[in-house]
């Protein structure tokens, strides 16, 4: 979460997940995921995290970094690309000249989005 105290917010609603009325758990998911969306969020990104892009100025990144990047920021993605990051991060060699074009445009809408 962006802030502390919206992590706060979502953690006191989610203590309210192990009450013992079936009601007052239902609405905290409710008010939870509802929370999450409104913060801009997804559960993913909340319980794994986003990957930390480097800053601009720091363009020299390894390959496998670059696909990190992408796949922990997924849900910025089109399917196409998602396919295409997740073959790459399975990839044992180096990646083509074609390849590398690919995924440095790729990598550059992540952090566009991001900043």
């Amino acid at each position: 979460m962006t802030t502390p105290s919206n992590a706060q917010r979502l953690a006191k609603l989610c203590g309210m997940l192990g009450s013992a009325h079936a009601g007052e758990r239902a609405a905290a998911a409710l008010k939870a995921d509802q929370f999450v969306r409104s913060c801009g969020e997804t559960w993913e990104s909340v319980i794994v995290g986003r990957r930390q892009l480097p800053p601009p100025h720091q363009s020299a990144l390894d390959w496998r970094a670059m696909v990190d990047v992408c796949i922990a920021n997924a849900d910025a993605l089109a399917p196409k690309e998602k396919l295409f990051v997740q073959s790459m991060a399975r990839w044992s060699g180096e990646p083509s000249p074609k390849q590398m074009t690919w995924l440095e445009g790729i990598f550059s809408r992540v952090r566009e989005r991001a900043a």
